[in-house]
């Protein structure tokens, strides 16, 4: 009872329940008496235990930390202010934003996925739905994001920015990183004069264009600590745009120094730096992570129409132009910026354009019109005018970049002014967002399409203006003619394609031998491709009849790095002698010109019939090798671009699933026989060989072989493709179909086996209960381990999966598999027959001979012959484990050796590479040493001369054939040569030959 004249929680609810106050109420009200004392406490409690913790770690709990954090929210607030203008003038909305895959390639940076053990990380690709995502994933300190022109590089970084800067402005718990968004296009200076500390202030300038003094004191003193601590994100956009490299022509000796400058201002700190280019023009640099943005895929586009405002009727009334080739806007609507200026003319107009340049015409005016209050025609033609002599000087000249001073800019509006007044011309120009400020009364066009359209136009009107030579083979024209090629009519650039094909059948009737595509050659047919891309359909006969013949010569005669370019440029062949390419890239021993050929079949609507089997056969080297699962996402997106890619992705997810439900079968039956014979010892060594070992090695042995997989030379599978070339006799000349009524022969064998020990052993004992478990589950679970994943492999090669089937429906797929092996057969059986009597012969003798031995000797050795019968297959099973530590020892032997080789390394010249490659005994040391040079040791394989690693690979590529005991390799220019044995040659044609490919491809001047 509570002291008198207080009132306590008692007293109010006897009050409450005696007015009839239900009892819900009472708590409730009880609740909201008491909620603020509750709240006090656990405060006061929290306060008690976050007080030791400040004192242990003042910095990061302390009242300074709390104030930094603050003072990074205001930051990041005054950055987003910043990008909110910056995409104000360029007129962007947030809400059309979709988001865009990126297959990241490293190829140039060690893979994140590891081998066996977690020892060997491989050189591989992957793509992910989200280039965000793929920011944040990668690992590498520099990340080179590269696309084509109007592929969305400006945008994903500012939306990325954004993200980040959100992220930091709104989170309290921690100190989060900035992301600071800066333009490359104004950094005009020479590269000798630009250092690291010109760099700092430029993007000072680049970043706090208003002065704010909040960001100037953070980019004065906490910059700094934050790149080394790596806090801070820093996006450089447009290199390409710098001047000196638009003005240059040679490319890499161009780019190197700011290559250079970017790594020197990062200091070897732990920031991260994304640098967006065009792939012309744009950085190689091998310690780089490249991330290529990939077209929009079919569900992106109607994503980013839907985006746009068009409704569902009106993009099924445009649905056919995203995959029908003969409407000319295929290729160009996989490209964001072109599919937005479509979705713009489609609401504007109700329906699609004749030809693409309407798409830039409508962008303009409607942007000019927008921007004149007075909506004048005539101030429109004058725009125009304005706008074409702008970008004409801005291409033409060599020092000044994409960048146009205001003055100029007045110039020419005085110069172009006709009855209208020139002071009005400038500001609507601004107005429009067709032009954007830079910094220092600079301006740029908002696109370098655009202004390459403008241009293009220009010159179709003024054919007289630039020689078609310059235009042709001037570095600085290549943009515009590509934009010309685009979006001009054919009467427009019929004298460009005539003097572009001219030149390359010059390079075709060239008397000598064929050695490499001459630098001429390479800008010329790159200028093709990224012209045409798939739509190579628009190219005169005469054209890809001249183009054809100078691919023709290069495979025949050139090395493995020319025929990886002609695979590139197989869109400009005639269609009748592209699928002849893609079989002979697919037959040979090459990884590197599989995978090349594996992108280029999207070319092909239908696949023919050879290609389609020749991309399962490649799905099934793929999974011998350990790459099918690894890199499952960007082969998924390789093969969805094929015709009827969906099934290919199934025939994948198929394959991959083969080993897991195998291995799955196989513990079933060892559990099966736990339940059935309990913990005998003899019963689980004899169970793990047969049940285990046997179907898990015939396996691997069907995938690792030729009928069915395309020619490896990884360590595993060499060493199955000789265990079958010695015990079962298969060979390339073997049908699959072969095989596969093999298997089912010695399942029959192994059934009937497993019958008799299943039924006859336990009715000796009278266990009838374990002869009815062996007798229902015997026979099936054998006929499965043996036979199952072997005939979906078969299958899944031989013939394409139908639609209907599914992964988990494949556990039946045997039964029918069984009754096709039967019918074939019945309609072909003698000849088979015949052809299988060899290897059948074999395979009968070596499981008779086994099962015969251990018969005799449990039979007549008594316990004593038992006893070693169990010791043979415990040496048996101990030979798995000691098979994997050698691989595993053998991994870590390698890698010492490449890390010797490398150590050795000091001064790289030729004499000394060929020296140290010879010293491997493996060639998978060799592929290792080389990559490291060409990531790790840049500027030494930058030495290298591109001519010695041709003439290696023509060394390489000749042992195959040659009687003699030593090749000669070329050293120097006019220098001796050095004579490499063919046996070490030979061993290099495969992996060795992949990597000097590569090797080349670096070493090739822009």
């Amino acid at each position: 009872m509570g002291r008198p004249g207080v009132v306590g929680v008692d007293s109010w609810t006897g009050v409450l329940q005696s007015w009839g106050v239900p009892a819900l109420v009472v708590g409730v009200v009880v609740l909201l008496v008491a909620a603020p004392k509750v709240i006090e406490g656990i405060r006061a409690v929290l306060g008690l235990l976050v007080a030791p913790l400040r004192l242990l770690t003042p910095a990061l709990l302390g009242p300074a930390a709390r104030a930094e954090q603050a003072r990074r929210r205001r930051v990041a607030t005054v950055l987003l202010s910043a990008l909110d203008l910056t995409e104000e003038r360029l007129g962007w909305r947030g809400e059309r934003y979709t988001e865009i895959r990126a297959a990241i390639e490293s190829v140039d940076t060690p893979r994140r996925t590891r081998g066996l053990f977690g020892l060997r990380t491989g050189a591989g690709t992957y793509r992910t739905r989200s280039l965000e995502a793929a920011f944040r994933r990668e690992r590498a300190a520099v990340v080179h994001l590269h696309g084509s022109a109007g592929s969305g590089k400006s945008v994903i970084l500012r939306r990325y920015a954004r993200d980040v800067l959100v992220s930091a402005r709104d989170g309290a718990a921690r100190r989060r990183p900035l992301a600071l968004y800066v333009s490359l296009r104004d950094l005009d200076l020479p590269p000798e004069q630009v250092t690291a500390t010109v760099l700092q202030d430029y993007v000072a300038r680049q970043v706090n264009p208003h002065g704010s003094v909040e960001l100037a004191e953070y980019l004065s003193t906490d910059l700094p600590r934050d790149l080394r601590e790596g806090q801070v994100v820093l996006l450089f956009d447009s290199f390409d745009e710098i001047p000196a490299v638009i003005a240059s022509a040679t490319v890499d000796r161009a780019v190197r120094p700011y290559v250079e400058l970017i790594t020197s201002y990062l200091g070897g700190g732990r920031a991260h730096c994304v640098v967006a280019s065009r792939e012309y023009r744009g950085p190689r640099v091998p310690g780089w992570a490249r991330l290529e943005i990939s077209p929009l895929a079919r569900a992106e586009q109607l994503h980013l129409l839907s985006a746009y405002g068009l409704s569902g009727r009106q993009i099924r009334a445009v649905e056919h132009l995203l995959h029908d080739v003969s409407g000319g806007f295929t290729t160009h609507l996989r490209n964001p910026m072109y599919l937005s200026l479509f979705a713009l003319y489609v609401l504007a107009h109700g329906g699609p354009p004749d030809r693409a340049s309407q798409l830039f015409e409508e962008h303009l005016r409607t942007r000019l019109d927008a921007a004149d209050p007075k909506g004048r025609p005539e101030v429109l033609a004058v725009l125009l005018e304005v706008l074409e002599r702008l970008a004409l000087r801005s291409t033409r000249a060599e020092d000044s970049g994409l960048c146009i001073e205001l003055a100029e800019i007045r110039r020419e509006a005085h110069a172009c002014a006709r009855g209208v007044p020139a002071r009005e011309l400038v500001p609507i120009l601004v107005a429009s967002g067709l032009l954007v400020p830079t910094t220092n009364e600079r301006y740029a066009f908002a696109h370098r399409l655009i202004r390459e359209y403008v241009v293009g136009g220009y010159l179709v009107r003024h054919p007289d203006e630039v020689p078609v030579a310059e235009l042709v083979e001037q570095p600085r024209w290549r943009e515009t003619t590509v934009a010309l090629l685009q979006v001009g009519e054919p009467e427009h650039v019929a004298e460009l394609l005539v003097a572009i094909w001219m030149l390359l059948d010059e390079e075709r009737r060239t008397p000598e031998r064929f050695e490499q595509f001459s630098p001429r050659a390479v800008h010329l047919l790159e200028l093709l491709v990224t012209a045409y891309g798939a739509a190579a359909g628009w190219l005169p006969d005469l054209c890809r009849t001249i183009v054809g013949g100078l691919i023709a010569r290069a495979w025949d005669e050139g090395g493995i790095s020319e025929r990886k370019f002609a695979l590139d440029c197989l869109t400009l062949l005639p269609t009748e002698h592209q699928p002849w390419y893609v079989e002979q890239a697919f037959s040979g021993s090459s990884t590197w010109l599989r995978m090349t050929a594996l992108r280029r079949c999207a070319l092909f609507s239908p696949l023919p019939v050879t290609i389609e089997m020749l991309i399962r056969r490649l799905l099934v080297t793929l999974l011998a090798g350990g790459q099918l699962s690894a890199d499952r996402v960007v082969i998924d997106s390789d093969l969805r671009r094929l015709y009827e890619g969906t099934r290919f992705v199934r025939t994948r997810r198929v394959l991959v699933a083969l080993p897991v439900a195998l291995a799955g079968l196989c513990a079933l039956k060892l559990g099966l026989d736990l339940v059935q014979f309990g913990l005998l010892v003899l019963v689980w060594p004899f169970g793990l060989l047969t049940w285990v070992l046997l179907p898990a090695g015939s396996f691997w042995l069907l995938q690792s072989s030729q009928p069915l997989s395309l020619p490896t030379s990884t360590r595993t599978a060499r060493f199955f493709q000789r265990a079958m070339d010695r015990v079962y006799g298969w060979n390339d000349r073997t049908d699959s179909a072969q095989l596969f009524l093999g298997i089912v022969v010695v399942t029959g064998i192994s059934v009937l086996i497993q019958f008799v020990l299943a039924v006859a052993m336990p009715l000796l004992s009278a266990e009838f209960t374990q002869a009815a478990i062996g007798l229902a589950t015997g026979p099936l679970l054998v006929l499965y381990l043996y036979l199952w994943a072997p005939a979906v492999l078969n299958s899944t090669v031989n013939r394409p999966l139908g639609s209907a089937i599914r992964v988990r429906e494949l556990f039946f797929a045997p039964l029918f598999y069984a009754l096709r092996a039967v019918r074939v057969l019945a309609t072909d059986g003698r000849p088979m027959a015949f052809d299988l009597a060899g290897s059948l012969a074999r395979m009968v003798l070596i499981g008779a001979a086994a099962y015969g031995a251990s018969w005799l000797i449990v039979e007549f050795a008594g316990v004593v012959g038992i006893v070693l019968l169990a010791v043979v297959v415990v040496l048996v099973l101990a030979g798995a484990p000691i098979a994997v530590a050698r691989l595993v020892i053998g991994e870590i032997r390698s890698r010492r050796a490449v890390r010797r080789g490398l150590r050795r390394t000091t001064a790289l010249d030729e004499a000394v590479l060929l020296a140290e490659m010879s010293r491997f005994t493996d060639p998978l040391e060799v592929v290792d040493y080389l990559r490291a040079l060409r990531v790790d040791r840049t500027e030494q394989a930058r030495a290298l001369r591109r001519e010695f690693v041709q003439d290696l690979i023509r060394a390489v590529e000749r042992s195959a054939d040659t009687e003699l005991d030593a090749l000669p390799v070329l050293l120097g220019e006019g220098g001796a040569a050095e004579h490499v044995p063919v046996p070490v040659l030979r061993g290099w044609r495969v992996e060795v030959l992949d990597e000097l490919g590569r090797l080349s491809e670096f070493l090739t001047e822009r």
